[in-house]
């Protein structure tokens, strides 16, 4: 269980060593569905939707530690704050009462928990396996059980939870003064991964908010446990492609430890072929798919062909020099021990190019890369996930989440450079810890800070890991930050 959840959970008990588990454990929550007024909040990584709950309008929510963790808390705003009056004209000129204003909101999506109420809710996902409700306990036992002393596994309510999950409670609450804090955990799960919903603030919030806050547990909805995540679908593919290449006697295919899945110099776009196995499920017709073609060394697929027809197929793609160094394939060093990949694009995978093929053509990588820029640069990314500044609500920065394979590649380009630069305001930085994971956001030391934080968790999570730095991206190219 990662451990960033546990320390927070730390945090939120300000070091107290004493808990108190209460006389009677809330009851698991049972899926519902929310209020149409309410907004939906989706954890994703790329195409594949961890998990989504819905929260009143007037709930801030913030995505943090690598966009697994989700945090609520309702905004600072009461009765008479806005344009909500306490008392305003009717068409029978009578005084609108709290009970009136209490169903308009609620028709627009608004809690109506008072201003500076004590009271959030903070939802995590974890990729861990779990087989029914003992499995369940068990994760839920990872979470507490080093850190919560009145915990007691035995005591955990178990539910089942939609047709494929399963849903666990437990509370316990830390005495003080004032009342103590009241938090209560409730974990969801199925075989491929958990969610954890922790309900915290103080006793006397959180009890007058109960309602709220499970009609929120109520909303949430995990992907479901027959579609593999993206930690477990290359591997499974992988397996799947090798059963069939033995069979008819075809080269293997591999994964290696950058998490590429490749059979010779062919490497498979992971990102497209995930999102055609989420819109059908069906692992084997991936698979047909990916080895419906001859596979191999490039000369297979481009045998013969010249520069000038293979020039529009070109694509560039970032990589750590040490992960490449021993393919033999055409690269340009870059700063801060990465080069550029000039990669030939099929539609649904893309191939490294041999030195041999490079020196058939009578082409240098430099051009080559030149070459699969202008195309990047050709078109902006089909998709810029936008961060706003929490204190302005200004565009801050964005996620370049093209999830095509090429989205570092774009990283080279001085058009796409030049609109992000004006649509920010100012200089640009970078962190890059993963080829699928580029963040771009305008020059501040609070942007310093955070990008390093991206940068550093990524780079020891994610697929393809690319740079623990972080980067300044002006016209002179791409320059690592000291």
């Amino acid at each position: 269980m990662p451990r960033r959840f546990v320390s927070a959970l730390k945090d939120l008990l300000r070091g107290s060593e004493i808990t108190v588990a209460p006389d009677v454990v809330p009851p698991p929550p049972h899926p519902n569905d929310p209020p149409s007024s309410w907004r939906a909040h989706k954890v994703h990584w790329g195409p594949y939707v961890r998990f989504h709950v819905h929260a009143p309008r007037d709930w801030t929510v913030r995505q943090t530690e690598g966009a697994d963790l989700l945090h609520l808390e309702p905004a600072e705003r009461g009765w008479v704050s806005g344009s909500w009056a306490a008392v305003t004209p009717s068409s029978s000129h009578r005084a609108v009462t709290r009970q009136d204003l209490a169903a308009r909101d609620e028709a627009r999506g608004i809690s109506g928990v008072r201003p500076g109420a004590d009271l959030a809710i903070t939802l995590s996902w974890f990729h861990v396996e779990v087989a029914g409700p003992t499995g369940l306990v068990n994760a839920l036992e990872q979470v507490l059980g080093g850190s919560i002393p009145a915990f007691e596994p035995s005591a955990v309510l178990v539910d089942r939870w939609g047709d494929d999950a399963w849903v666990g409670s437990w509370a316990w609450r830390e005495p003080g003064s004032d009342g103590g804090r009241a938090c209560r955990l409730v974990i969801f799960g199925h075989d491929e991964g958990v969610v954890t919903a922790m309900v915290h603030g103080s006793a006397k919030d959180v009890g007058q908010h109960e309602d709220l806050c499970e009609s929120i547990l109520e909303t949430v909805r995990m992907s479901s446990a027959e579609l593999l995540p993206p930690e477990r679908f290359p591997p499974a593919l992988c397996e799947l492609l090798n059963e069939r290449a033995a069979g008819v006697g075809e080269q293997l295919w591999d994964i290696d430890e950058q998490g590429r899945l490749s059979s010779g110099t062919l490497v498979v776009r992971m990102a497209s072929i995930y999102r055609a196995y989420l819109r059908t499920g069906d692992l084997e017709a991936v698979a047909g798919l990916v080895d419906g073609t001859p596979r191999g060394w490039l000369e297979r697929r481009w045998g013969g062909r010249s520069w000038e027809q293979v020039a529009d197929h070109v694509r560039v793609v970032l990589r750590r020099a040490d992960a490449v160094s021993e393919m033999n394939i055409a690269s340009v060093p870059l700063p801060g021990g990465l080069v550029a990949c000039p990669v030939l694009d099929t539609g649904d995978r893309m191939t490294f190019i041999p030195n041999s093929e490079m020196e058939r053509w009578g082409v240098d990588a430099r051009a080559m890369i030149t070459r699969g820029v202008s195309v990047l640069d050709g078109g902006d990314p089909t998709l810029l996930v936008e961060q706003e500044d929490e204190l302005t609500g200004q565009l801050s920065g964005v996620l370049i989440a093209d999830e095509d394979g090429y989205d570092s590649g774009r990283l080279l380009c001085p058009l796409l450079r030049e609109r992000l630069e004006t649509a920010l305001g100012g200089p640009l930085l970078v962190a890059m810890p993963s080829a699928w994971t580029i963040h771009v956001w305008r020059d501040t030391p609070v942007a310093r800070e955070a990008l390093a934080d991206l940068a550093r968790q990524g780079y020891r999570d994610e697929p393809t890991p690319l740079s623990e730095s972080v980067w300044a991206w002006s016209a002179l190219g791409l320059e690592p930050l000291e």
